[in-house]
Order: C-alpha cells, then structure tokens, then sequence
C-alpha cells in the first residue's frame, strides 16, 4: 500500500469533511465527504480555487481567513457557512492548520468543516 493510499483511507473513514490546499490556495485534495459535501468529484476540486467551486460571498470569508492564517501560521477555528451540493448554505465551523514542507517552509493548509447539524445530533445524543 502506498502512503498517498493509507492518508486517503484514513481521511476518509472521518466522517467530517476534510481538505488541503497549496500555499496559493488551490485545492490539493479532500475526502469523499468534503467531495459530497459540495456535490462535486476530486477531480473537479483538485486544482481549483475558492472561487471556483463556492459562491463569491463565502469564497472571499474563505480566502481572506486562509490568508490571515497562511500569514501568521498555526491554527484557527471559525464560524461561517458551506452552500452544500444541494444548494442549501449550512453554518458550521471549521477549523484549519498550515501543513510544512520538508525544508520547514509554509507549504498549505489543511482543514475541516464540522456541520452545525452534527454537532446538534451529538447534543441530542
């Protein structure tokens, strides 16, 4: 099994959608639920922008909060909303990290939405 085989297993045996970036933004990749989440295959996501797979108003929130952390590096969490494959905009939050390269440089980002829907399933649990 190659690495690139086990990482796309383990992505997506979580049920939250997942996705990574280069360091200028373009989608490197995601799980089958970010995929689903939007409605949309891998290969449609992959080498893409913000701004070509979201509505312009949530693409901006998305770019500028990518750039604030591409910027300072570590973490951040936030909430704002996804227009899901179905057209409806659902809140959530998501949370975000920037990934390294082997010489120590910002090489992306990595995240997650987590639905506000899930998180009331959870509470009802």
């Amino acid at each position: 099994m190659e690495d690139t085989d086990l990482v796309a297993a383990m992505m997506d045996v979580v049920p939250h959608p997942i996705f990574f970036k280069d360091a200028l933004g373009r989608y490197l990749g995601g799980n089958a639920q970010f995929c689903a989440m939007l409605g949309c295959s891998l290969d449609d996501l992959v080498g893409k922008t913000v701004f070509e797979v979201a509505p312009s108003y949530l693409a901006q929130t998305y770019h500028d909060a990518d750039l604030k952390l591409m910027e300072a590096g570590g973490s951040q969490r936030y909430v704002s909303s996804v227009k899901f494959g179905d057209g409806v905009a659902r809140r959530g939050v998501f949370y975000k990290s920037v990934f390294y390269d082997k010489a120590g440089e910002k090489a992306g980002l990595v995240g997650m939405f987590y639905p506000m829907e899930f998180l009331l399933e959870v509470m009802e649990l």
